[in-house]
Parts: C-alpha cells; sequence; structure tokens
C-alpha cells in the first residue's frame, strides 16, 4: 500500500490564516498540499446558516451548530481510495470537531451532503478518548459520533472514506473548546488530490 508524502516542514504553501477560509464558498484548496498547519480561527465566518441542524451535533450544546471558531478546507480527488486523516490540535486539551462533505460535480456548496460527523468531546481533556487528535483512520467502523463521550466505544475517530476520481469534498473543522489555538491536518491513504480547483 502506498502512502502519500509527509511534509515535516511548514512554508508559505501550507501554513493559512484559517480565519480567511470561515465559509464553505472560501475554504482552502489544499491542491498537493498533504500536510498543512491552520492559525486560530475565531467565529463562524458570514454564512452561519451553512452547518446547521447537522445531525450529530444535534445533542450538543448548540442544538445541531456545527460551526464554532470554523475553517473550511476543500479538495478534488484525482486517484480514487481511502482517505484518511489526521487533526492535531495545536493545544491537545481543545475539542476540534469535524464534518466531511460531499459536493455534487454539478453543484456548490448549498448543495453538500454529509460523508462524515464527528462531534464527539470530553470534559475530561486530553486524559479522554474523545479528545486530542481527531480524524479518520483505520479499524474505525463509525460513520459519526455524537456529541459526548457516554457510549460505549465512544472516542475520536470515524471509519475512512472511499473517494472516486474527479469528486470534490470539503472539511469543516470546528474548534470548540477555544479560538486561540490552531491544528495541523495530515491526509495519508491509496489516493491522490487534484492540484488544481475545476
Amino acid at each position: 500500500m502506498k502512502y502519500l508524502p509527509l511534509f515535516c516542514c511548514l512554508s508559505a504553501a501550507n501554513l493559512s490564516l484559517a480565519q480567511n477560509h470561515a465559509d464553505c464558498d472560501s475554504a482552502f484548496w489544499i491542491g498537493t498540499n498533504y500536510y498543512n498547519h491552520f492559525v486560530a480561527a475565531y467565529g463562524e465566518g458570514h454564512d452561519r446558516e451553512e452547518a446547521g441542524l447537522i445531525p450529530c451535533f444535534m445533542n450538543g450544546e448548540n442544538f445541531g451548530q456545527a460551526e464554532e471558531n470554523s475553517t473550511w478546507i476543500s479538495f478534488g480527488i484525482d486517484q480514487p481510495g481511502d482517505l484518511r486523516f489526521t487533526i492535531k490540535p495545536d493545544s491537545l486539551d481543545d475539542d476540534y470537531d469535524f464534518v466531511l462533505f460531499q459536493i455534487p460535480a454539478t453543484g456548490g456548496c448549498k448543495d453538500k451532503t454529509i460523508v462524515r460527523c464527528m462531534a464527539a468531546g470530553d470534559s475530561k481533556g486530553s486524559k479522554s478518548p474523545c479528545m486530542g487528535p481527531t480524524g479518520l483512520r483505520d479499524k474505525e467502523k463509525d460513520l459519526t459520533e455524537d456529541a459526548g463521550c457516554s457510549d460505549r466505544g465512544d472516542n475520536n475517530w470515524l471509519k475512512p472514506a472511499a473517494v472516486k476520481t474527479g469528486e470534490r469534498y470539503v472539511l469543516l473543522v470546528s474548534n470548540i473548546s477555544n479560538p486561540i489555538n490552531g491544528f495541523t491536518i495530515r491526509f495519508t491513504g491509496d489516493f491522490t488530490f487534484k492540484e488544481k480547483r475545476d
């Protein structure tokens, strides 16, 4: 199985001000940067309705609102495979959640559909299985995790997503805890991203 390159050093190409990408329509285009660091984000951007009533967030304090100190990331698929990624908070006590959406070939952000939904979190901080790094990884079976960490087997990870050539995705990443700290995201798997946005 081949793995995508890991870029260990940050550069202007993969360091982004998250607040410039606080809406789906202004999402950061990954291109072929499989490793990116985003600085702190504050607020929800201009469109506060684009991630409302998200199912896995319905039992949370914001009653379905998935955006809080949000960063949107977009990418297209060149070669198919299994999509995996790890979101690592700059502070492991921060609660990071995410929603992965697919955008249809003939549509835009208004037509996005949920592929994966992660809202797990815990007041116990980094000692909890529902805090710290999160994302999509092998051996996980869940497609969604509700807010909180009270169900048996709850953790901060979901099943990888099978992606196909030509598909487009947008990933919403929210820091539920703290607008001061950013995060790093690293994509791995046997797929490849499209370099340029269509």
